[in-house]
């Protein structure tokens, strides 16, 4: 399995990421709202794969804010995440299945 991101630049909330599985492509795209985030973020994605899935936020100076992994079946998912233990900022959102590249998205946490 290989993955490719598509990034639209003039829709940066969503990207689109390209997963093969047996030489068949699946889409994957994620949505982040709101963002930026004063509270609650979501996060919507579609997993290709049942498995492992790790979940980041990172800070600018490449230190990890917050860390979960969950299990997830194939499929839509949505993660709602409490950002109120983060200082408002600019942070990577970074989503990566067990095995596959990680997607990552900017995210602003505002107070």
């Amino acid at each position: 399995m290989f993955n490719l991101t598509l990034v639209d630049l003039l829709y940066p909330q969503t990207d689109k990421s390209i997963s093969f599985v047996n030489n068949k492509a699946y889409p994957l795209t994620i949505n982040i709202s709101p963002n930026p985030a004063s509270d609650l973020l979501t996060i919507k994605f579609n997993q290709v794969v049942n498995g492992p899935i790790n979940v980041m936020i990172i800070e600018s100076t490449g230190r990890i804010v917050f860390s979960e992994t969950r299990i997830t079946d194939a499929g839509g998912h949505s993660i709602l995440l409490n950002t109120n233990e983060i200082p408002g900022g600019f942070y990577l959102l970074c989503i990566q299945p067990e095995g596959e590249q990680s997607v990552t998205k900017r995210i602003i946490i505002a107070r």
